[in-house]
């Protein structure tokens, strides 16, 4: 399940992360922001028997790069989850293809660090942007998510079709869970489906929602979706 970030303004109504994440990393709140979304995710853990209970796996938090880099992270992340103790292997931090090539040394010390506690990560959105292939694969990812772009390119022809092939097996034999991202319509699930994703998400299986519509969906999918 992928913690998703929504900003409903008194004055201006529904303000979409388009919009109000550019202007948070620009004025250093997107610190404030990711740390909120980690309390907030770690909360329902510790508040649900999600996967007895709801049939979720794992829960994915988006980081952005300011806060991986920041020297604050770890000391953060560590007061998190004391005061929280949740099960490591629920958890999956999310980082986008983009940001992951900024400040690998970084990147990767803190990202082996957090592996010693179980965490895994996830490179999100691969394929929307223009990442350096060696600078990502040296990272230590256990999950790709393919961004839905390579999927609608291989509607476009057998050459794209190849080329998002190849992409998948590639990080299959890296050792890399596969999942699909951005599938909208039956249409797309057949086209990945023979391809043998580890999972496939999209708007197909469920929208975004907030979680007092999401416990009562989950428990009448009676387990359907284990995401």
């Amino acid at each position: 399940m992928v913690v998703l970030l929504r900003f409903q303004c008194p004055e201006f109504g529904f303000v979409s992360p388009g919009e109000f994440i550019p202007i948070a990393e620009r004025t250093g709140l997107i610190l404030r922001i990711d740390e909120l979304v980690m309390r907030r995710s770690f909360e329902f853990l510790n508040r649900h028997n999600v996967r007895e209970d709801l049939g979720i796996s794992t829960i994915e938090v988006n980081l952005s790069a300011a806060e991986f880099i920041n020297q604050g992270f770890y000391d953060r992340f560590i007061q998190i989850y004391e005061h929280y103790r949740v099960d490591p292997d629920l958890v999956i931090f999310e980082i986008t293809e983009t940001a992951a090539t900024i400040s690998c040394e970084v990147m990767i010390e803190y990202m082996e660090i957090l592996n010693k506690f179980g965490i895994k990560f996830a490179l999100d959105d691969f394929g929307k942007g223009y990442a350096n292939l060696t600078q990502v694969v040296n990272l230590p990812f256990s999950i790709v998510k393919l961004d839905r772009s390579l999927l609608v390119g291989k509607y476009e022809g057998e050459k794209n079709g190849i080329v998002f092939e190849d992409i998948m097996n590639m990080f299959k034999r890296l050792g890399m869970a596969i999942v699909v991202e951005g599938v909208e319509s039956l249409e797309d699930v057949n086209q990945v489906i023979d391809l043998n994703p580890n999972y496939i998400q999209g708007f197909y299986y469920a929208k975004p929602m907030p979680e007092n519509e999401l416990i009562p969906f989950l428990k009448k999918a009676n387990n359907k979706f284990y995401c």
